[in-house]
């Protein structure tokens, strides 16, 4: 049951000043014609373009390759040629610029990563983040902290947008998004770590190997797990269990967090290395502060119009301003506002509050009154040597922490009447004694005739790596949902955390909780809409039983139907191999439009429109098949909107305007630069920038300036108002209620997504049966 608003959308320009502004700067190029020459398609493109990238740049489409010539005299490649204007093919001149980039850095021996998008290290004394010199005099081996190399990088990706006009004549704008991040290597070989002291056991080890670009920096690929060094051969194990003898000097270790972790610990000591990691993180992060961040995008983008870029012989493009979306050069803005949630808490309409939080504080949840156990059952599974510590935080959890956020506690925010845990510790922390203390609970609820409403488990942090049988909370939860209980886990460490911390985890948790006793703790106020909406999203996560194992793509389908103006959530419990995602789809497309038919009553005639909110663009034969689906509909007036919901796009937005919001009554603020929650801004008829988090929503100072959702709407689609659609997904993304917060994603692709990993962690338990969520467990939040 989940409701939504559909309120207009209001027109936004604040900003006369030009305050807005992308990563994202105009490439000039002008009335420019290429000549090219037109070759047939290889099956090898990769070769044709290593043979002939001193004097060539090739640009590929389906049956075609044009070969365009970048020096004086290049040789003729084809007996067929033609001219391309850049104007009327901006793909093309997008390809060149960025050869020509690509080239300029490796004429001047940059470090380049990634040549599409063209990426490279910085050089700039400022931008390197590795331990530094400081920590390396305080250590036995400094040599071994200078291994580990952390440094900020910069990226710079040619594309078009095709912002929306008024006239029929749409204009192409080539533009070049410039991207900052950092990345960590550890440069040092496995045979000078463990000739330092290094005990590098157990940890996985690849080689670095070069890529089809020689200009492009060799990537490491891991081979295995490092069993010994002996002699200066390494042991490797790789994951079918095959051993390989390997030159140690050609080994380098992967740059995770807990291998540079060791390392620090190894040349700084127990004291020392902990303070070293944090002044790394924290000189990372402050790479991500709004402030930070837009000064090295202001340096990059100094740099790229001071020196502009030839692309082919006698042509030459610059890099103009910055893009202001207030300010498209055909005159258009296309920024807009979406207007946030409201939240209800009664049936009625009456209880409502702009906060989720506050709401459910001042008015409790919305199902207050409905027929939920009002002493629920609750079995709590821990270890024995920390069933106190599991017990306090209970207690903490029911009645809540006085002077902070969480006082009233989950029976008096939720309106129940008394709840009690019974404990059944596991032996150690192994799953085993945690799947026999399992047992021993429910065949207490058997004897008692009592079943029980919910299960609480607490585990450690260190188990959550564990894969299959060998995860204590994997195992517990699949034996209590094949029993149709749902599960509520919490950590050992996070007992330790301060009350005013650990008040914020247990009002997150609360909401989890009651969601999945079947309590319903908002809705959303909508606007009546003329149409009937279905929406379904679709979100996919990887399950590997190791690092190095190929793994399987799982896909999770959530559908949320939409009936005269409100919505609700239903079969939400599937997950399928990414291969017959497909069909399985469709199925549920087909169960979820005979349901809904019968429950809202659809009368001959009314609109329907389908939604999609997808994890990937849909394929043209998908969205044929949805559309044949559909045609058993023939006495309804249909429309589609297949939607793409990325959250990965390196476009950023950003105000200069924006100061930040205080954090409590430090001088510390958060969101710098960052604008508000809801500004869309169109790039294209089809493409939409969508600000799902805005500096409110940061929690620290050192979050960074948040990467925005960009929604592609598929070509096949017959709806195609993307600003509704906009405000359509920040409404799903104000409704989870795994926490208070506004979510970075709409429920309808992270509900999904949790389902798919969920159900992916639990096939590989041996106990598991997924036919146990056709009964009514499936029903519920169960993978919150």
């Amino acid at each position: 049951m989940l409701e939504t608003t559909q309120r207009k959308i209001l027109t936004t320009d604040q900003n006369p000043d030009g305050a807005l502004f992308l990563n994202a700067a105009f490439l000039h190029f002008g009335d420019v014609v290429v000549h090219v020459d037109v070759l047939s398609r290889p099956e090898n493109l990769s070769e044709l373009r290593r043979k002939h990238r001193a004097t060539h740049v090739f640009r590929a489409t389906r049956d075609l390759v044009f070969a365009a010539p970048i020096i004086e005299g290049a040789p003729r490649l084809s007996g067929e040629q033609t001219k391309i204007s850049l104007r009327d093919d901006p793909e093309m001149a997008c390809h060149l610029w960025r050869e020509a980039l690509l080239r300029r850095f490796f004429e001047r021996k940059r470090e380049i990563i990634r040549g599409v998008p063209v990426q490279v290290l910085s050089r700039a004394a400022g931008d390197a983040l590795g331990a530094g010199k400081d920590w390396e005099s305080k250590s036995t081996c400094p040599s071994v902290l200078s291994a580990i190399d952390a440094r900020v990088a910069y990226g710079f990706s040619a594309q078009v947008f095709r912002p929306p006009s008024q006239s029929e004549h749409q204009i192409a704008l080539p533009v070049v998004v410039l991207d900052v991040f950092v990345v960590e290597q550890i440069t040092a070989s496995v045979a000078e770590l463990v000739a330092q002291g290094v005990d590098l056991r157990h940890v996985y080890v690849g080689e670095l190997e070069p890529i089809s670009d020689e200009r492009v920096l060799p990537e490491l690929k891991l081979r295995g797990l490092l069993r010994d060094v002996i002699q200066g051969i390494a042991t490797v194990e790789a994951d079918n269990g095959r051993i390989e003898k390997i030159d140690a000097s050609k080994l380098r270790v992967e740059a995770t967090r807990k291998n540079i972790r060791q390392l620090l610990e190894h040349a700084l000591g127990h004291g020392r290395w902990v303070r070293a990691s944090e002044d790394m993180k924290a000189r990372a992060a402050a790479v991500h502060e709004g402030a930070s961040w837009v000064k090295r995008l202001q340096t990059a983008h100094d740099l790229l119009r001071k020196d502009p870029l030839e692309i082919v012989p006698g042509i030459q493009v610059t890099v103009g301003d910055l893009v202001n979306p207030a300010r498209w050069p055909n005159g258009n803005a296309t920024v807009r506002r979406a207007e946030p949630a409201i939240y209800v808490f009664d049936a009625a309409g009456r209880k409502v509050h702009e906060s989720a939080s506050h709401g459910i504080a001042a008015h409790g949840p919305y199902s207050r009154s409905a027929s939920i156990p009002r002493g629920p059952r609750v079995c709590l599974i821990c270890q024995a040597s920390q069933q106190g510590v599991a017990e306090q935080l209970m207690y903490k959890f029911l009645h809540g922490i006085q002077g902070t956020v969480f006082s009233r506690g989950f029976l008096r925010t939720y309106g129940f009447e008394n709840c009690q845990p019974v404990p059944f510790t596991a032996r150690d922390g192994s799953a085993r004694a945690y799947h026999e203390a399992a047992q021993r609970a429910l065949q207490a609820a058997t004897e008692s005739k009592q079943p029980w409403d919910l299960a609480f488990v607490q585990v450690e942090d260190r188990t959550h790596q564990l894969r299959g049988d060998d995860n204590p909370y994997l195992v517990t939860k699949a034996f209590f949902l094949t029993q149709q209980i749902p599960i509520q886990q919490f950590r050992f460490e996070t007992a330790q955390t301060p009350d005013a911390q650990l008040a914020f985890t247990l009002s997150n948790m609360a909401l989890a909780t009651y969601a999945k006793l079947g309590g319903i703790p908002w809705l959303l106020r909508a606007d009546p809409t003329t149409t009937h909406e279905l929406v379904v999203g679709i979100s996919s996560t990887w399950v590997r039983e190791s690092r190095l194992s190929q793994g399987e793509r799982l896909v999770g389908i959530t559908t949320v139907f939409s009936g005269d103006g409100s919505y609700f959530l239903h079969t939400v419990s599937k997950a399928v191999r990414y291969e017959n995602y497909s069909e399985a789809m469709l199925e549920s497309l087909r169960t979820s439009i005979d349901r809904v038919r019968r429950e809202r009553n659809w009368q001959n005639g009314e609109r329907v429109r389908l939604i999609f909110h997808a994890f990937k663009p849909l394929k043209d034969a998908e969205a044929i098949a949805v559309k044949r689906l559909a045609e058993d509909l023939s006495d309804f007036q249909l429309e589609f909107a297949f939607l793409h919901v990325a959250s990965d796009t390196s476009l950023q937005l950003f105000n200069s305007n924006s100061q930040g919001v205080p954090i409590g009554k430090t001088d510390k603020v958060k969101g710098r630069y960052v604008p508000e929650r809801g500004l869309m801004v169109a790039l294209s008829d089809r493409d939409l920038l969508l600000c799902a988090t805005g500096a409110k929503e940061l929690k620290r100072s050192t979050d960074g300036a948040p990467v925005p959702l960009r929604l592609y709407l598929h070509r096949a689609s017959t709806f195609r108002d993307l600003q509704y659609l906009g405000q359509q997904v920040l409404m799903f993304a104000s409704h989870s209620w795994r926490g208070f917060q506004p979510a970075p994603m709409p429920v309808t692709v992270s509900y999904s997504q949790l389902i798919a990993r969920h159900l992916g962690r639990l096939a590989k338990t041996t106990r598991w049966n997924p036919d146990v969520l056709c009964g009514r467990i499936g029903t519920t939040r169960w993978f919150l």
